[in-house]
């Protein structure tokens, strides 16, 4: 496909398409040849050359007509589109930086044969590829090629992709793309551990890792495993064989304590290739978001305490956190929160989550969600078998957030609340279903009467009162 058939080549062909396939990426009658340059690109070339054709170009995209034909009010040209000198007059050469050639030979294959099927687009390869395929009709503003690609990932995402889409979509942020960016974050809530637990976990950006442990929500996963594959991505930066295998165990089934291990022979120079500084600055881009404090205390007292992975700062705050939720509730003592929550035999209410974890509920110490702010501003009465509490949840303040408000109610009154309420409506509600009869003014007689009993029942005590002076 794509070779010379022959003189006649025009005569066979019986479709606009066919002709089209001709013409792609071959030198006949071709004036442009195109260098496609991405040193990132991890999967394949990343140095290519391309033959086209002007008019088949122009005709796709505005950009490249706005390249080769400027007008006054033409789309602007990216800055990663050059022209370079090129020995034939007759042939112009354009680079193209930070476009994979896997990419632009996709992208030509549009534009010289229609072609796009969806369906080549459904395994890691490949998804990257959609990426960038996507970034690239996005750059020439290749309209319907852009929109096929955004159903694609729509379409396609699923638990294998929604690693590179997560990628992919912080990284190109500034083309647009929030709803691709929810439906990760609403994929990725569901998984639970198996998020961090995923092979493909290791391919993720740090900004990427940052985002699924900045929008993590309280105990929705256990902890130390978290740890543990945080260690894994960092481990993986700096040598993907590292700590590849031990005892028969891969990936996440490698225990914490084996990359604990790795890390402490990092640090103290007795693995040679490589320095404490080296590994240290991929830990400062995620352990700062790790839910130490979500641990139990045997966790970390056993694995992080002597672990050398935080600084006297951060081991202090870690402490005093987990000291205050085991306080708070003695199982957080042997128990993660996430182990706690889990457990069917807990019967939580909203009092308790605060115990359990020291700190207000609000996924780490980030800004409420407007749910969540809305429901952290009203007062709720918690009824916990023995004694009942008014609890108002912590709000921001200056992006401070200050301690919950919680009143004990103990009083008989307030122990029997609910009922005088309840009766106090049902009387309410007779009332206003039927009317009173009016009351007429009393008469000059009944207040007449009523005074003199008043004089009368004065001058009796006053008498009884002389009487007991006497």
């Amino acid at each position: 496909m794509g070779e010379y058939r022959g003189k006649d080549w025009q005569v066979t062909s019986t479709s606009v398409r066919d002709r089209m396939d001709h013409l792609y990426n071959n030198t006949d009658m071709a004036d442009l040849q195109i260098l496609a340059v991405d040193e990132t690109w991890w999967w394949g070339q990343t140095v290519k050359d391309f033959t086209a054709h002007k008019l088949v170009l122009c005709a796709s995209s505005p950009v490249f007509h706005q390249l080769f034909y400027p007008s006054e009010n033409g789309p602007e040209v990216p800055s990663c589109v050059s022209v370079a000198q090129s020995s034939n007059s007759a042939v112009t050469k354009i680079e193209i930086e930070g476009v994979p050639p896997i990419a632009i030979e996709a992208l030509m294959e549009y534009c010289y044969k229609d072609r796009f099927d969806k369906s080549d687009y459904e395994n890691g390869y490949s998804r990257n590829l959609l990426w960038r395929l996507w970034h690239a009709a996005k750059l020439f503003r290749i309209r319907h090629l852009f929109q096929l690609c955004s159903e694609a990932l729509e379409g396609t995402m699923c638990e294998e992709t929604v690693f590179w889409d997560l990628n992919y979509s912080l990284v190109y942020e500034e083309y647009g793309t929030e709803p691709i960016k929810k439906r990760v974050a609403a994929k990725i809530e569901s998984l639970g551990n198996c998020l961090y637990e995923h092979p493909n976990l290791v391919w993720l950006e740090s900004s990427a890792v940052r985002e699924l442990l900045k929008t993590r929500f309280e105990g929705c996963s256990e902890p130390i495993i978290v740890v543990n594959n945080v260690l894994r991505w960092a481990l993986y930066q700096l040598d993907r064989t590292i700590c590849e295998e031990v005892e028969g165990q891969k990936d996440a089934n490698i225990p914490v304590e084996a990359r604990l291990r790795m890390i402490k022979e990092i640090k103290e120079g007795r693995v040679k290739e490589y320095t404490a500084d080296d590994i240290q600055k991929y830990l400062d881009r995620v352990l700062d978001l790790v839910p130490w404090g979500e641990m139990s205390q045997k966790d970390f007292i056993n694995f992080i305490m002597d672990s050398g992975l935080l600084n006297q700062d951060q081991l202090l705050t870690s402490s005093r956190a987990i000291m205050k939720a085991v306080l708070n509730h003695p199982e957080r003592l042997c128990k993660s929160l996430y182990a706690i929550r889990t457990d069917p035999t807990s019967n939580l209410t909203p009092l308790d989550n605060y115990y359990l974890t020291g700190q207000s509920n609000n996924k780490g110490g980030q800004a409420l969600s407007r749910t969540e702010s809305k429901e952290a501003s009203t007062p709720r009465t918690i009824d916990n078998g023995s004694s009942v509490y008014l609890s108002r949840e912590p709000h921001t303040s200056d992006s401070k957030l200050h301690d919950p408000i919680k009143t004990p109610l103990d009083t008989p009154f307030t122990q029997n609340f609910a009922k005088m309420k309840e009766y106090n409506n049902t009387n309410n509600n007779l009332s206003s279903e039927t009317p009173s009869p009016v009351r007429s003014r009393p008469t000059m007689k009944v207040l007449e009467t009523t005074r003199l009993r008043r004089q009368n029942e004065s001058v009796n005590r006053s008498e009884k009162e002389l009487l007991l002076v006497e």
